[in-house]
């Protein structure tokens, strides 16, 4: 195969030369953009090629001495090579036209990179001096991605310990457009100057594409996409100086879950999980995130093996040895490997240790601070503080003293637990800014451990699994083993990694309905098999206790009254008056019931209000009474319920 048929298959734009001679023998211009006529094969002429766009983005690194050109031979990857009087040329095409450039490096000589709007002369040609071109390695040029010219840098420093000199780029001026030329090389730079600051992929796009609509002419929306897909592509991001601050925040974060790892900051990097290979880095920055400059607990610094049977043991072992309650250590050890997998859950059940002043409540707070995921102990901190905290580091929060958020600020601090349970459950809030008073999210989903002298309302205590108090009665530890408490840390990141590297979900059990099926189905899922029927076991018991209080609360007195006078008398319209009366026959004076608060009652249990007789009454409704029996009055026997309505 001829040297012509060659090039023209590697897709080379190809002009000829006078033989011996650099400069071509037509006007080559006009073929940047059109192929130039086909080379007869029979002709005897130097030739060359055309760089840039017109030959697949070919580039042309020249070497001028033989030291340079050994060096590029080492340190650049295999493509076509040819050896010309003094040095040499490498071949490479790239991921957009390139522009001529020249670095200068010491002691070794110029290096030159040809591309668009330039030339370059081709074996079997002959150099002026009488030496001919030889192709040293006749191999389709490599494609090289990214920007070459900051690689390329990389690659002399790295090979011969050396620093070359960077110029400043002038971010400001790139930010506001640029033209036909200057492109693709400015994209990649700004793309590099968004990651640098702490975007992420999606969001650089984001903001590489409103740039685009400045340039003049703008670039394709898939060019761009490659751009700054170069510009992602390093480990690190392009070591380019740019001139001027940036005016964008940076995006931090203490960790996360990405396609193919899982990082959480260990101080000032990030400790970084491979879900493929099970291996564990440090990096400086993760996807463009960087580490917060400082976090609000104490991180953990590295992860430890753990054995899990051994790893539920000893955090058992530890939760007694520091807290004493009648019963619930497998709940709470529970509790604590569930915390430390917030990403698997729907709901989350919150702990509510409830008792007098001195009964332990802050102290186990403090304890399940110790080896918990993101621990954020708070005692009586401001509310916007807990909102932002709790949205931007995602912990699991330890509040204490709850009463004070109950005095001062009731509705907020509800807002904020009640939509925090729940995944997917923003917390809104109106904050005053300069601009006025605007509407802000939070996320505030994740767990959360309370503590309080004062019981709950009933939404809020619903969501908790709650601890009665009260004195130690037996020896406990009253300083928390630090050493003890880091190592169960230690294993309890590496069980994180670990399961959420998992591709098959954990399976949910079957064994409870509604409100406590959410609570603890985490719980019994991360309990291992010897564990699970204690705990199942003591949300039956929630259960029991929770049904017991339905069938004293007043909304079952007053309904149950409301059933035995329809039992008893076929009315359409029962009068409120007369079910106060069977109400409170049987109350004492202090537990009373007066005739609005019933009314309030019969309201909220879906009987709708009307007059009868001159009195205020209520429609009978026996579908809903039906549901209503279900709930307030089991035991009682299946009765056919006449409807009047």
């Amino acid at each position: 195969m001829t040297f012509l048929k060659w090039y023209y298959q590697q897709g080379f734009n190809l002009i000829p030369v006078p033989k011996g001679r650099k400069g071509a023998v037509i006007r080559w211009k006009q073929y940047e953009e059109n192929k130039a006529p086909k080379i007869p094969d029979n002709y005897e002429g130097n030739i060359a090629v055309i760089l840039g766009k017109t030959s697949g983005n070919l580039v042309d690194i020249d070497c001028d001495t033989k030291e340079l050109f050994d060096l590029a031979q080492k340190i650049l990857p295999e493509t076509l090579t040819t050896k010309s009087y003094r040095g040499g040329h490498l071949y490479f095409k790239t991921d957009y036209p390139m522009r001529k450039f020249t670095l200068d490096i010491p002691k070794h000589g110029k290096l030159e990179v040809a591309g668009q709007g330039q030339i370059s002369i081709l074996p079997p040609s002959l150099h002026p001096k009488g030496i001919r071109y030889k192709l040293i390695r006749k191999t389709p040029p490599t494609h090289w991605s990214g920007d070459v010219k900051e690689e390329l840098i990389e690659l002399i420093e790295t090979s011969l310990k050396i620093k070359l000199k960077r110029e400043r780029i002038n971010i400001q001026r790139i930010s506001q457009g640029v033209g036909e030329g200057e492109r693709d090389e400015c994209a990649i730079k700004l793309a590099t100057w968004f990651r640098k600051e702490g975007l992420t992929r999606e969001e650089t796009l984001e903001k590489m594409v409103e740039w685009n609509r400045q340039n003049k002419p703008p670039l394709e929306d898939s060019v761009i996409e490659i751009k700054v897909g170069s510009a992602f592509k390093p480990e690190s991001p392009y070591a380019y100086k740019f001139a001027g601050k940036s005016k964008i925040k940076p995006k931090f974060s203490c960790g996360g879950i990405l396609s193919n790892i899982i990082f959480e900051q260990t101080n000032e990097e990030f400790l970084v999980y491979n879900k493929e290979t099970s291996e564990t880095t440090k990096r400086k920055t993760v996807e463009g995130y960087k580490p917060f400059p400082k976090l609000p607990w104490e991180p953990v610094s590295d992860i430890s093996p753990y054995n899990f049977s051994e790893l539920w043991s000893e955090i058992k072992r530890y939760l007694y040895e520091h807290i004493d309650i009648s019963e619930g250590y497998d709940l709470l050890t529970a509790w604590v490997l569930a915390s430390w997998l917030p990403e698997n859950w729907h709901a989350v059940p919150y702990l509510f240790f409830y008792g007098p002043a001195g009964s332990g409540k802050t102290w186990a707070l403090e304890v399940l601070a110790s080896i918990g995921f993101r621990p954020l102990m708070s005692a009586s901190a401001t509310l916007s503080t807990i909102f932002r905290v709790i949205n931007n580091h995602h912990p699991t929060m330890f509040l204490d003293e709850c009463e004070t958020y109950m005095r001062k600020e009731r509705s907020e601090i509800l807002h904020l637990l009640n939509a925090g349970y729940r995944k997917g459950f923003p917390a809104m809030r109106s904050e005053d800014t300069k601009d006025g008073y605007v509407v802000k999210f939070y996320d505030c989903f994740g767990f959360k451990a309370l503590a309080g002298t004062k019981e709950f309302i009933k939404t809020l205590k619903s969501r908790c699994i709650i601890f009665n108090m009260s004195k130690a009665v037996r020896k406990i530890k009253t300083i928390i083993d630090t050493e003890k408490a880091k190592g169960l840390q230690r294993m309890l990141l590496t069980y994180r990694f670990e399961m959420l590297s998992q591709k098959e979900k954990m399976q949910e059990p079957d064994v409870l309905t509604g409100r406590l099926r959410e609570l603890f189905n985490p719980l019994i899922m991360v309990a291992p098999e010897t564990a699970k029927n204690s705990i199942i076991n003591q949300a039956k018991k929630i259960e029991a206790i929770t049904e017991e209080e339905e069938r004293t609360s007043d909304e079952a007195i007053v309904f149950k009254a409301v059933y035995d006078i329809s039992k008893t008398q076929l009315k359409r319209k029962i009068r409120i008056e007369e079910i106060g009366k069977l109400v409170n026959e049987n109350l004492g004076v202090d537990e009373q019931i007066s005739n609005v608060s019933i009314g309030r009652i019969l309201a909220r249990l879906g009987f709708k209000k009307t007059m009868h007789e001159h009195k205020r009454a209520i429609f009978w409704n026996a579908e809903l009474a039906k549901r209503l029996k279900r709930r307030y009055l089991k035991g009682k026997s299946k009765d056919n319920l006449t409807d009047y309505t």
